[in-house]
């Protein structure tokens, strides 16, 4: 999909190091795999999966890699939204005798809103 020579490009642009691009990788990967924060994804998540060439990333180096493709983002046709931290929680689940429209709120699995 070019994101590997688009990541370098930018990365040679801004002098950065190579492991940037790695990072911006790892990143990508994880959130396709199993999201996971950028700390969840540097203290759990590379350890489980195989990427040598992302082994010996530093944490730092991802925030700093976001910071740099942030500075250089362009139109995009797909975006990843972060949800690692966001959770809710209701009393009741909603009834669709009562509102068939209503189906977000259910316990113990999500649903498909059609």
């Amino acid at each position: 999909v070019g994101l590997k020579k688009t990541f370098d490009d930018i990365a040679k642009a801004k002098r950065a190091p190579v492991s940037y691009e790695r990072a911006l990788l790892a990143m990508v990967a994880n959130r396709l795999c199993a999201p996971e924060s950028k700390l969840g994804l540097w203290d759990r998540w590379l350890e489980t999966v195989y990427l040598p060439s992302c082994q010996g990333l530093k944490l730092y180096q991802m925030y700093e890699a976001m910071d740099m493709f942030y500075d250089h983002a362009g139109e995009v046709d797909l975006i990843f939204y972060d949800t690692t931290t966001a959770s809710f929680a209701v009393d009741n689940e909603d009834d669709p005798a009562r509102n068939p429209d209503a189906m977000l709120r259910c316990f113990g699995s999500i649903h498909s809103i059609i």
